[in-house]
């Protein structure tokens, strides 16, 4: 039995922006990423990250293996009118002078993981243009445009502006995005002197606006044709929930999915794998919970999973794993603990996010099958 994975992305408009006249339509085409073997940290612990407080492009971000081939295959996007479109390089995907003016730049960055977090990224730019650090609270109020189906927190920025250490450049102006979760991060940044900024806003939000995941030109994600295929050399079948991604496998993640910020994700490793009860409590301890005896595990929750009934872990904390961390993370979870091949199903994302896709997780779940 074979499994169409239906990419469904729908997109948002950008707020309200004056109309603008789009003049170019790009499609990204790249070789397909493949991934390295197994680590360790792949397969249990935390992987190393990025420095949040560099450039997304510097150090080892800048080796094109750490990035979701399949995004950056298919994203595609429409030139605003006016707008030159420069040679990508770097971790840049896109590279844009909005209006033509050699002092204005606009860049699209695509990173694996979370690239760092939200709060550091947005410190960072605020450092850049010479302001001062918000907290996470404060962060949490910021705006937002839509970026790929998403609600992406918006910074918008005025002041002397020295980028990666430059001299400043007084009356600057910062606009951008960032739409980030625990597979990958997207970073959209328009740099330019104040008055090129306000001239260009509307076309930059309708450039945000634009940018979508697509097979063909002129083709939203929604649209594209289903993928065929599954996790891990065809090994499992399911029915993927309404609004979810496939983000396609990653590293020992056979299965590989998103939703917002959140990410959803199945991994098959040999035998045991460490046996139900050690997996358990290391996915509580990324929350900052106890371990539970071998008796509490078995008075857990369960739930069918690929004909066995398991215990369905979910907890709420201050998340730090895999890569990620997030202040009121929820985390749900179940391990198939077979000696042949263990199945290991892991949900993880903002508690309010999670809410409302509990009833999708066990949906999936219950549509597991094994071909």
């Amino acid at each position: 039995m074979s499994l169409a994975f239906a990419l469904l992305l729908g997109l948002g408009a950008c707020g309200q922006p004056q109309e603008v006249e789009v003049t170019q339509e790009r499609t990204l085409a790249r070789t397909d990423t493949v991934y390295a073997g197994a680590s360790a940290e792949d397969r249990f612990g935390r992987r190393q990250d990025l420095n949040p407080r560099e450039d997304p492009r510097a150090g080892q971000a800048g080796d094109k293996e750490t990035v979701p081939g399949y995004l950056r295959e298919n994203l595609a996007w429409d030139v605003p009118e006016g707008w030159v479109e420069q040679e990508a390089s770097g971790m840049r995907i896109a590279s844009l002078q909005p209006g033509g003016d050699p002092d204005a730049d606009c860049s699209l960055i695509l990173l694996k993981g979370s690239g760092g977090g939200l709060d550091d990224n947005v410190n960072r730019w605020r450092g850049q243009i010479g302001l001062a650090p918000k907290t996470h609270g404060e962060i949490a109020l910021l705006p937002t445009l839509a970026l790929l189906g998403q609600e992406a927190p918006l910074v918008d920025l005025d002041g002397t502006y020295s980028g990666m250490g430059g001299e400043g450049r007084a009356d600057w102006h910062l606009r951008g995005v960032i739409l980030g979760g625990e597979a990958y991060t997207l970073f959209l940044k328009f740099t330019a002197p104040a008055a090129v900024a306000a001239a260009e806003e509307a076309a930059f939000d309708a450039f945000c606006a634009s940018i979508r995941l697509g097979d063909d030109r002129g083709q939203s994600a929604s649209e594209a044709p289903a993928q065929e295929g599954s996790g891990e050399s065809g090994a499992l079948n399911f029915d993927l929930p309404g609004g979810w991604i496939n983000v396609g496998p990653a590293s020992m993640r056979a299965v590989n999915l998103s939703v917002g910020t959140s990410q959803c994700y199945v991994i098959l490793l040999g035998g045991q794998a460490g046996g139900l009860v050690d997996n358990i409590n290391r996915w509580r301890n990324e929350v900052g919970l106890a371990a539970l005896s071998a008796t509490q595990v078995e008075g857990l929750e369960t739930i069918e999973v690929l004909g066995a009934t398991v215990p369905l872990l979910d907890v709420e904390g201050d998340y730090a794993g895999m890569g990620d961390e997030g202040s009121d993370y929820r985390v749900f979870g179940v391990a198939v603990i077979r000696d042949s091949v263990s199945v290991f199903v892991k949900m993880v994302g903002p508690a309010v996010e999670m809410a409302a896709q509990e009833t999708s997780f066990r949906a999936f779940l219950s549509s597991l099958e094994e071909m």
